[in-house]
């Protein structure tokens, strides 16, 4: 069983003045920002490392747009496990996810029509009509197929409710698919003019199951052009190589993040090769992406020029690999700007155990030296400078952090729960459930809450939160992923006092041996990180965490009490898949 302590991920403002701002040209490699102090040094360390993730996190936002093909005969794809470190694109993942699942019932039936007139005439097909949703408005679509695979399409959207999901606006798509797996096309979310304009482009809004589309937890918008194309690269499929490329805006909420996203020519091209102990992931960036929160007041924009990246995924531990250069533009001005060429050296290795990194040599512009300790510490050592040490890259990341979304401040700290310091205050709750494995498992997030803030084994509790009661008013499970992998979320908009739970339950682990769970909760503007959890072939719930709300907002994170009420099924039996 895994130790129970858990990092507290940093969250500060972009505001933050964070030293030796300004940038300048020339210095440290072609093109790159001369850095000639250890501040400097350090600032363009952090931000670097944090432009991987979001690198890392437009790479799955982009195959989640283009999921909508899967019915084409393939799915671009880009996985990388620094996509999963930061909380508020998990949440913007799942939704698009299951946007994008609805639009490919629609396009599956309107293409089903198409390819059936396409077999009569032997040429090509069209077809045109309006359907009624299962809930509620209706959807329109006209669809022309080729016998050479040709296909062009527009699905319209008008107030279309089905599965706890609420969509209007169109999608147009055109391009080239086949049953061998390879596609070439381009689609457009929304009108795809890179406005957003809710009554223009396609928006989504999510309802929480059982709820009669009464109780909104996420709402997303897009105005989107991609282009793509994906083949398999042998007859199993074992390596899929993607190349996605994209313009346009998203915009997207859950209640607690809210945040629009620009692509500016972004490209992610590469391939992804799956093997029995995990995979690897070769994929180049270029163009430009951008985060900007409270109406474009604050943001960050990068622009990666050939940013090689690279990721191996095995049973125990995860790498990554960078070589190019990025360029970072905050709003308003913060920490040290500019361009900033990255030079791997030594794969940056990181532990599923302890969640932390454990080898890894990382030199930016030919003069900063990051070297990645095997205790978890990170060293940062500019030329003819004093090396600063920090406990940890969350604590290096921190110091100029381009991941924040509002103006809150927060401390990094690695705490266990139980030692009574690890609080936090807010009225808010997140809790994302993700998990690695097979493709089978099915782990369930559950959260019980108690009226006092100091319960017995003798106290029930006033309502439990899991896959069979999603929406108690309170506290909402957004969905209930039975085939792996993830992620699950429970969101309390208000945070009343008491006592509550949080834990895993294996609920089925199919075929597979091995699932890795990890659990991360926001608590207002602070996030913290779980240890990964393994579960083998089955075994008890993993208790994450109690929680005890007191006045003020005062959160306190508690080590588990066991002898608290918990609850699984006592007969596993199948849920609907």
């Amino acid at each position: 069983m895994k130790s129970s302590g858990l990092l507290l991920v940093p969250v500060i403002t972009l505001a933050v003045a964070c030293g030796g701002g300004g940038s300048g040209s020339g210095g440290g490699g072609g093109g790159s920002t001369t850095v000639t102090t250890a501040a400097q040094g350090t600032n363009a360390s952090a931000a670097s490392s944090q432009s991987l993730s979001l690198a890392a996190n437009s790479g799955t936002s982009l195959a989640n747009l283009a999921q909508v093909t899967t019915q084409l005969g393939g799915a671009a794809r880009f996985r990388s496990p620094a996509a999963d470190k930061d909380a508020r694109h998990v949440a913007l993942h799942a939704t698009q996810r299951k946007a994008m699942g609805l639009q490919g019932a629609k396009l599956a039936s309107a293409l089903r029509k198409a390819k059936s007139l396409a077999a009569g005439q032997r040429a090509q097909a069209s077809t045109s009509g309006s359907e009624a949703c299962l809930d509620g408005g209706s959807y329109s679509y006209d669809v022309t197929v080729q016998d050479t695979g040709a296909f062009s399409l527009s699905l319209t959207y008008d107030a279309c409710r089905e599965d706890d999901e609420q969509v209007n606006g169109p999608t147009t798509a055109t391009g080239t698919f086949s049953a061998t797996g390879a596609q070439n096309f381009t689609i457009t979310q929304g009108d795809g003019d890179a406005i957003i304009e809710e009554d223009q482009d396609f928006t989504a809004m999510l309802f929480a199951p059982g709820s009669d589309y009464s109780n909104l937890y996420a709402k997303y918008t897009a105005t989107v052009v991609i282009s793509a194309s994906g083949s398999c690269a042998d007859e199993l499929c074992d390596t899929f190589n993607t190349t996605l490329t994209a313009n346009g805006k998203e915009e997207f909420s859950n209640f607690i993040d809210e945040y629009t996203i620009t692509y500016t020519s972004l490209s992610i091209s590469g391939s992804d090769t799956s093997s029995a102990t995990g995979y690897t992931s070769t994929y180049a960036a270029n163009g430009g992406v951008s985060e900007s929160w409270a109406g474009g007041q604050k943001g960050v924009a990068l622009t990666f020029d050939n940013l090689a990246l690279g990721y191996t995924v095995t049973d125990s531990y995860y790498e990554e690999t960078a070589d190019g250069a990025v360029k970072i533009d905050f709003t308003p001005d913060a920490c040290f700007e500019g361009t900033f060429t990255i030079d791997t050296q030594v794969p940056v290795r990181w532990s599923y155990e302890t969640g932390e990194t454990y080898q890894g040599q990382v030199v930016i512009n030919g003069n900063v030296t990051i070297v990645y300790d095997s205790d978890g510490s990170v060293t940062v050592t500019v030329t003819g400078q004093s090396a600063d040490q920090y406990d940890s890259i969350d604590a290096l990341e921190s110091v100029c952090a381009i991941q924040d979304k509002k103006p809150a401040d927060s401390t990094v700290d690695t705490v266990v729960p139980g030692d009574g310091n690890t609080t936090a205050t807010g009225s808010t709750l997140l809790a994302t459930l993700t998990w690695t494995g097979g493709e089978t498992s099915d782990m369930d997030l559950h959260l019980t809450y108690y009226t006092t803030t100091a319960p017995t084994s003798s106290t029930d509790p006033y309502w439990h939160v899991y896959y069979g009661n999603p929406d108690v008013g309170d506290a909402v499970l957004d969905i209930d992923d039975t085939e792996g992998y993830g992620p699950e979320h429970i969101t309390m908009a208000t945070l009343p006092l008491g006592y509550y739970t949080l834990y895993v339950d294996p609920y089925s682990m199919d075929a597979d041996e091995l699932a890795r769970a990890t659990v991360t909760l926001k608590i207002g503007s602070d996030t913290f990180q779980f240890p990964a959890y393994d579960f083998y072939y089955s075994g008890p719930d993993y208790r994450v965490c109690d929680l005890r709300v007191e006045a003020g907002g005062s959160v306190t994170i508690l080590a588990p009490d066991t002898s608290l009420y918990t609850w699984a099924p006592a007969l596993r039996t199948p849920k609907v898949r």
